[in-house]
């Protein structure tokens, strides 16, 4: 599956400036360096729909004063002054989880994918063939074609890959949609680091495994990290189709019945000897200890008389 990047641009009102909360802004000392920064911010936000955070690994870093000024390099002393204005006027909010929010963003975002800049493109083309044959109209029909014209028959052919990659993209997009409303319903809120691995998983095992996987997350009362497991065991294994799923779950609850009866049967035949039912205790034999004993105790008792130890 191809992937198709996507390009984002900051669009501004043509009264931005006239806005009475930058006009406010510029308003202060300083005023003019807040407003730069807050557009960059605005542009840094771009791609995760107006989140500001960093990713270190699968933890979430919120960004600091010092963090922010190397970013849109701008005066420590100016981020620290301007961020707090910004909160204080609304232009950004503080989430639960740690990232800046810009709650303007929403109005200010313009994108479009890799393919819908070609189809742009496209456009553009066919009215510039449109013209072309136009203005060929009066030429013979047996006259040899002429490079416009073979060039004009290869644009056709590559238009038609792209309308094919378009509609593939447009499928993309519909699985990622209805993966991305799964696990917003079931986890926690989906942001754009969560949302480009849900992208990554769909492209490697498909979007039926990938909402598979979550489902047992949640019966299991687990996290995302979990179904991620769940869905590396299946890349490894080959597993491609929910059928795959279905024999790999058979085989193993077959392979775990078959361990359990050996290992019931190994048991069995080590139980101790005393423990079998045909088992019969050995005969004590008679001890001869005490008979010696007083043999012993005569013979010292006759030895003393002779003596005349003892009378």
């Amino acid at each position: 599956m191809s992937k198709n990047k996507r390009y984002y641009w900051l669009k501004l009102k043509e009264d931005f400036f006239e806005d009475d909360t930058i006009s406010w802004l510029e308003e202060q000392e300083n005023g003019k360096d807040y407003v730069i920064f807050y557009l960059k911010l605005c542009l840094k936000s771009l791609k995760d729909e107006g989140q500001l955070i960093r990713y270190v690994g699968e933890r979430l870093i919120p960004y600091d004063v010092k963090a922010l000024a190397k970013i849109t390099d701008t005066a420590p002393d100016t981020v620290a002054v301007a961020m707090k204005a910004f909160l204080d006027i609304g232009l950004i909010e503080h989430l639960e989880t740690g990232e800046i929010y810009m709650t303007q963003i929403n109005e200010m975002i313009g994108s479009e994918t890799e393919s819908a800049r070609r189809m742009r493109k496209k456009r553009l083309l066919d009215n510039k063939k449109k013209e072309l044959l136009e203005g060929a109209s009066h030429c013979a029909q047996d006259v040899q074609k002429s490079d416009t014209e073979i060039d004009i028959e290869i644009d056709i052919e590559k238009d038609k890959e792209l309308q094919l990659e378009e509609n593939q993209n447009t499928a993309a997009d519909s699985e990622i949609i209805k993966v991305s409303n799964f696990f917003q319903n079931n986890f926690n809120n989906l942001n754009q680091h969560i949302k480009e691995d849900l992208r990554s998983w769909i492209e490697e095992i498909g979007s039926d495994l990938v909402i598979e996987a979550m489902r047992r997350a949640v019966e299991a009362e687990k996290t995302y990290n979990y179904a991620k497991g769940i869905m590396k065991s299946w890349k490894q294994n080959n597993v491609k189709t929910l059928k795959d799923v279905k024999e790999e779950d058979e085989a193993f609850a077959k392979s775990k019945k078959t361990s359990y009866s050996k290992k019931e049967y190994v048991q069995k035949e080590t139980l101790p000897e005393w423990a079998r039912e045909d088992y019969k205790p050995p005969k004590e034999e008679a001890s001869t200890n005490s008979e010696e004993f007083n043999d012993r105790l005569l013979r010292l008792q006759q030895y003393k008389k002779e003596r005349g130890i003892i009378q």
